[in-house]
């Protein structure tokens, strides 16, 4: 059973980035309310994960940068949105390159479904 959100903030890993593989993201359980979406592991929930892996593909569009990242355990893709007063500046994540090893903290949301 996963739990009410009034119980949320008395959970010790609410606002912790906790370490998972990809797998484990990917089968995060979605509960769809009229406000938001909730994310649930374990019947916990769950607001912010930290990935390392190797970055196997990277492409810039028009105000994000998409990133794939593989753990070895299944492949993730990591979207960054950027103002485009910050393009003629310094791109964030300008100087990852393919076959690196990154390890990126970030909140779980719902992007393009």
């Amino acid at each position: 059973m996963n739990q009410p959100i009034s119980v949320w903030g008395l959970d010790s890993q609410f606002s912790c980035y906790r370490k998972l593989i990809v797998k484990d993201i990917k089968s995060i359980h979605i509960v769809e309310t009229n406000l938001c979406y909730e994310f649930y592991l374990f019947n916990r929930s769950i607001q912010r994960v930290e990935v390392v892996g190797y970055v196997v593909s990277k492409s810039i569009k028009s105000k994000k940068i998409i990133l794939y990242i593989d753990d070895g355990s299944d492949v993730i893709q990591i979207v960054k949105f950027f103002d485009e007063t910050d393009y003629n500046k310094s791109l964030p994540y300008s100087n990852i390159s393919l076959g690196d090893m990154v390890s990126l903290k970030g909140r779980i949301v719902m992007f393009n479904k």
